[in-house]
């Protein structure tokens, strides 16, 4: 494409013109470009089709006219294009059309009234929405009261409310450290109702939650020296001090706000799993109160003491339970069962009494004795006395099957003195053996102990 320019920038005109391009040139013969008929120098290579007829504009010339916005000195005689003398924007009249100016559309703007025009327009609520407006809020307020207190309620009679734990009428509890306070002073005092009323209880047996339980407990290690120092704001967690039995403890106490905005122990009770083997004939009585069968039991602090009710046979001291706080969670996985001296004492007696009679029955093979004799030929008399004491050192234990039954293994050591029929007669008949007793030990009087025999286990 060529370029405009001065003379400088354009090839000679005795150079070829396409070689200042990339493009090809025409063939021989092909159209050229004619000359350029308003070229007035020899500079002037503007190309123009030949068949536009383009004038070339000469201001001052005549063949111009003249303009406005021309510099002066090109239009000579023609004045300057003034502006306005007034300009203005008509403004609009507050709720009305977006056009519409003050004073209405054919007003001058001379004649809106200013001080109007700037004053504040207030648009008045009706009355009646007013109305609607108090009547709705007094329908809210009047539902409110009426769900809070006079709603009705639908009572389950699934719920059963458990006869151990009668409600106490007790008053807001203000600070934390009262509802720990307040709890173990009415442990102290026996009042185990008052005491369930700091807290909820857990979902086990509640037959350790009564009075007589609690009256036994302070019976046996009684909860003293009472010590809640008091805190400051809001917290949950309390620590106490305080004694069970002669034992120091010193335990933190978790609590929680209530509904009324007073305070309560986030539990009045713990939960213990009671998942010890029990004998269906050997009783378990705690603190004086019959545990049939239950898996899982609700405790307070104090101490647990297990019974059997019976004479001949108790737990071991090790059974008893000491609960020093609501963190006590372990279970009950052992039952240790003893006898007891009374017990010891009705097996002795009657064993040394079933033995006694074996003897004085003058029998080969007196049935349930722990001895017997086998002969070749017929026995008219047979006399058994003992060589040694079978009774010294003899221990008295309780089955691995059965925790009922009382067992003991010992050897007897007699003396068999024979006569037949035929009137031979065979003293100084030696007898040994290895026995085994074993004895019912649920019975309440000694005589009812019944003693069976058999060989003694290998």
């Amino acid at each position: 494409m060529l370029q405009p320019g001065g003379p400088s920038s354009l090839p000679p005109a005795d150079l070829d013109p396409w070689g200042a391009t990339q493009l090809k040139p025409p063939p021989p013969g092909g159209w050229t470009p004619p000359e350029n008929p308003y070229a007035t120098d020899s500079g002037d290579h503007t190309i123009f089709a030949p068949h536009l007829d383009v004038p070339k504009a000469v201001f001052g010339a005549g063949n111009v006219p003249e303009s406005r916005f021309a510099p002066p000195e090109e239009r000579p005689g023609t004045s300057d294009v003034q502006p306005p003398h007034e300009r203005f924007a008509p403004r609009p009249i507050p709720g009305g059309p977006t056009d519409l100016p003050h004073g209405g559309r054919f007003a001058t703007p001379g004649a809106v009234d200013e001080d109007a025009a700037k004053a504040p327009r207030s648009r008045k609520v009706p009355g009646w929405v007013m109305g609607i407006v108090a009547v709705l809020v007094l329908a809210l307020i009047g539902g409110g009261i009426w769900w809070r207190f006079f709603r009705p309620t639908v009572i389950d009679i699934n719920i059963t409310v458990p006869t151990s734990s009668a409600p106490v009428n007790k008053p807001k509890v203000e600070k934390p450290e009262d509802a720990v306070l307040g709890y173990l002073q009415a442990l102290k005092a026996g009042e185990i109702e008052k005491a369930l009323s700091y807290g909820p209880v857990g979902p086990g047996s509640r037959v350790l939650l009564t009075p007589a339980s609690i009256k036994e407990s302070q019976a046996k290690a009684p909860i003293d020296n009472i010590v809640v120092p008091a805190v400051t704001g809001a917290t949950s967690s309390i620590k106490a001090r305080y004694t069970i039995g002669t034992e120091a403890v010193e335990r933190t106490f978790n609590v929680s706000k209530t509904d009324d905005g007073g305070w309560q122990l986030a539990k009045s009770t713990t939960t213990v799993q009671l998942s010890a083997k029990r004998s269906p004939r050997v009783p378990l009585i705690i603190n004086k109160q019959t545990v049939d069968n239950v898996a899982v039991l609700e405790l307070v602090p104090g101490t647990y003491h297990f019974e059997t009710g019976l004479p001949f046979l108790r737990y071991a001291a090790t059974t008893d339970v000491k609960v020093l706080s609501l963190d006590y969670n372990e279970p009950i996985q052992v039952l240790s069962l003893e006898l007891t001296d009374e017990g010891r004492a009705a097996i002795l007696s009657q064993a040394q009494a079933s033995m006694q009679a074996c003897l004085d029955l003058g029998s080969l093979n007196p049935p349930n004795c722990p001895f017997g004799y086998a002969m070749p030929k017929p026995v008219t008399k047979i006399t058994w006395t003992q060589k040694k004491d079978p009774w010294t050192g003899i221990q008295f234990t309780l089955t691995k099957e059965d925790a009922a039954v009382a067992e003991a293994n010992f050897t007897i050591s007699l003396n068999a003195n024979v006569e037949f029929a035929d009137g031979q007669k065979s003293p100084n008949n030696n007898y040994e053996g290895e026995v085994r007793l074993t004895a019912d030990i649920t019975k309440n009087r000694a005589q009812d102990v019944q003693i069976k025999w058999s060989e003694a286990r290998r």
